[in-house]
């Protein structure tokens, strides 16, 4: 019986961790920006955009407390789409994303959401 071993080389990011096949991506994306924490675990933060409760059609402002800060990760098309409202400019930065714990005002049930730091505000 013969044994099939395959060998794969990755190259990591020193900043994010993200691993790449070729050398140059991996240096390409450790020379992005990184952006600064806005916000840390315990702060108070209140989205700027309303949520729609599910269960009672009411809109309202998510309020609650940063309970987890993930990342830094590279930008992507999400948080462009999100963040410069789908405009054509690339950040290519590694950014963070807030995980924020709150209660929902119009039906009390637990909820846990996760922000950039440009779609909430401290509070």
């Amino acid at each position: 019986m013969r044994k099939i071993i395959k060998v794969t080389i990755q190259w990591e990011c020193g900043v994010c961790k993200e691993k790449y096949p070729k050398v140059g991506d991996a240096a390409k994306c450790e020379q992005r920006n990184l952006e600064k924490k806005r916000f840390a675990v315990g702060d108070c933060a209140r989205s700027l955009e309303q949520r729609y409760c599910n269960k009672i059609p009411k809109k309202y402002y998510a309020i609650g407390i940063v309970t987890a800060i993930k990342g830094p990760k590279p930008s992507d098309s999400d948080y462009e789409a999100r963040c410069l409202g789908g405009k054509n400019e690339r950040l290519n930065a590694h950014v963070f994303t807030y995980i924020v714990d709150f209660t929902c005002p119009c039906c009390d049930e637990k909820r846990q959401c996760s922000y950039y730091s440009s779609e909430i505000s401290k509070l």
